[in-house]
């Protein structure tokens, strides 16, 4: 946070939550530490029923956590499934674009930033792939650790070192 400059005191931060380790990790210890970024701290859920009852299970999860710390959580429910896919793109892309939508449209309303939960280990992933699809020396530098409203805090974590974390918590 402090070597990019990506969170300042009086910011709004809304955390980029899917359930999983990555993205608890981040909302725990941004809420443990909120009072001492001095920061208004809330969380986004999409949930887009790509994965049917298990995505239901995972926003009911996220909710039920905001709701025991008092973090206010902006959810939204996208189905997938009845609503045509745009052209070009694969599901998982198109998943990706409907969460950046709803994580922008918070951006703008709110006046936040967005931190999203990419790791070390999703940044070493992200060049690999870039590189065997041929990516340029812009494309091979990775996720950026600030783009936009959006800021990775984790940039520099390993996912070992984050599940590490949650198991000592």
């Amino acid at each position: 946070i402090e070597k990019h400059d990506m969170i300042r005191p009086g910011d709004t931060v809304i955390v980029a939550v899917s359930g999983g380790a990555d993205s608890m990790a981040l909302l725990h210890f941004l809420h443990r530490h909120k009072t001492a970024l001095g920061i208004t701290l809330a969380a986004a859920h999409l949930e887009h029923g790509m994965r049917g009852e298990t995505s239901l299970q995972d926003a009911a999860y996220v909710q039920r956590m905001c709701e025991e710390r008092g973090i206010e959580l902006y959810m939204r429910h996208a189905y997938m499934s009845t609503t045509p896919k745009p052209a070009g793109i694969g599901v998982e892309e198109w998943g990706r674009q409907l969460r950046y939508d709803f994580f922008e449209e918070l951006a703008q309303v709110h006046g936040a930033k967005i931190a999203t939960a990419h790791t070390l280990s999703d940044n070493a992933e992200t060049v690999l792939f870039r590189a065997i699809r041929g990516a340029g020396p812009r494309g091979m530098a990775g996720i950026p650790p600030v783009r936009g409203p959006f800021v990775r805090p984790l940039l520099d974590v390993s996912r070992q070192l984050v599940e590490a974390h949650l198991k000592e918590q």
